[in-house]
């Protein structure tokens, strides 16, 4: 049921050529703190459940201190700069909206700031993201 056009079952499959970043990011046990940050809602919640069911870690969700987010971004609390390119390149995230900070006692791995691009880009990711079904 749709739920302000976000809500559509998020395909949970990985094509086979994006197979070993899925990989390595599903390995690396990366926790990840979502947050809405374009104020439609249940978004966050909404994408914690799709990414979870994409064997992703996601730790928290939570409304963004702001609603004027037009782009997603990904905070990178720990350096971990590697992990967290791949993750922007499975989820389809332009790495170039990755901020990298050095807070190595900050109790999660990656914050993704969901923009007003989310919606585009979830449903990239439901169109390409099929062939290797998770339950």
């Amino acid at each position: 049921q749709a739920e302000d056009g976000i809500r559509d079952d998020l395909v949970t499959g990985v094509q086979t050529c994006a197979l070993p970043i899925y990989l390595s990011i599903t390995k690396s046990g990366i926790q990840i703190e979502i947050l809405n940050g374009f104020g439609v809602k249940g978004a966050a919640s909404i994408a914690a459940g799709d990414l979870k069911k994409m064997g992703l870690r996601v730790v928290k969700f939570a409304n963004a201190g702001s609603f004027n987010y037009d782009h997603t971004l990904l905070v990178d609390w720990k350096g971990n700069l590697d992990k967290v390119v791949s993750l922007a390149h499975f989820l389809e995230i332009d790495p170039s909206r990755i901020i990298v900070y050095d807070r190595p006692e900050k109790g999660l791995d990656v914050t993704m700031v969901l923009g007003k691009d989310w919606i585009s880009i979830k449903e990239r990711l439901k169109e390409e993201r099929v062939g290797y079904a998770r339950d």
